[in-house]
């Protein structure tokens, strides 16, 4: 199997992202994997396609995250607008509605 990233100190990481190393250190107290934990002498290092990954989990988590607001009543809610929305641009569109008739909708092509 190939080699699939590389294996990173907190600094180079850091410097990849064009962010601080605290940020970075933030991240692994976050549960950020680390490829070898740090030893007397030497650093932690982080695999960079590992701590993507869980970069990329860590934002979508964020975005769709627990549900705190309003579980399942909430997703049923933001379904039922959103079916909502998508009639009534279908309407402005058949009314042959424009972006400038309609507020944000953009029909006109």
């Amino acid at each position: 199997m190939p080699n699939r990233g590389q294996n990173l100190t907190v600094i180079q990481l850091a410097s990849l992202l064009d962010v601080s190393p605290r940020t970075i250190r933030e991240h692994i107290a976050s549960g950020c994997p680390v490829a070898e934990k740090a030893k007397p002498g030497k650093p932690n290092l982080i695999n960079s396609v590992e701590y993507f990954h869980w970069h990329d989990d860590r934002i979508r988590a964020e975005a769709t995250g627990p549900r705190a607001s309003g579980g399942a009543d909430a997703d049923k809610r933001r379904v039922t607008a959103a079916r909502a929305e998508i009639v009534e641009m279908e309407l402005a569109q058949k009314r042959g509605e424009t972006c400038a008739d309609r507020g944000n909708y953009a029909f006109a092509r």
